[in-house]
């Protein structure tokens, strides 16, 4: 697995910081495995290990009230799947169309004068320059 990724994925979860016993919430081939299941792609990675993070806040928090404190794992479970269910979805985005919105965006229509372009004319295409560079 790309090193990029894995920081880039536990920079995401976030799992950076030591959690106890200095590891982290996740080993390195439990994020590889994510990334695999993911279909090596990092934002579904990440929505999956938020949503195994999310589901064992459930698991361990529950919904408890002692004296003047309480938890609620339900909510805490509910913000994470919103977060894993927002990042599946950007990442099934990127492999549906791997080439952003727009391909259109990797180069520029050139008409050669400043009045508006019609139907029919002949167009020169300024080639694959990203549009901040001008032509």
């Amino acid at each position: 697995m790309d090193p990029d990724a894995l920081t880039a994925i536990r920079n995401l979860i976030p799992d950076t910081d030591a959690v106890f016993d200095d590891a982290t919430l996740f080993t390195d081939a439990q994020i590889e495995a994510f990334y695999l299941t993911g279909y090596s792609n990092i934002f579904w990675a990440t929505g999956l290990a938020q949503m195994a993070v999310g589901n064992s806040e459930l698991l361990i928090q529950k919904v408890i009230t002692n004296y003047e404190t309480s938890t609620n794992g339900a909510a805490v479970q509910a913000q994470w799947l919103k977060s894993a269910q927002m990042n599946i979805q950007l990442g099934q985005q990127q492999l549906a169309n791997p080439y952003g919105d727009g391909a259109l965006d990797y180069f520029d229509i050139e008409h050669g004068h400043d009045e508006p372009f019609s139907y029919g004319e002949v167009v020169e295409l300024v080639g694959l320059v990203p549009w901040w560079i001008g032509n």
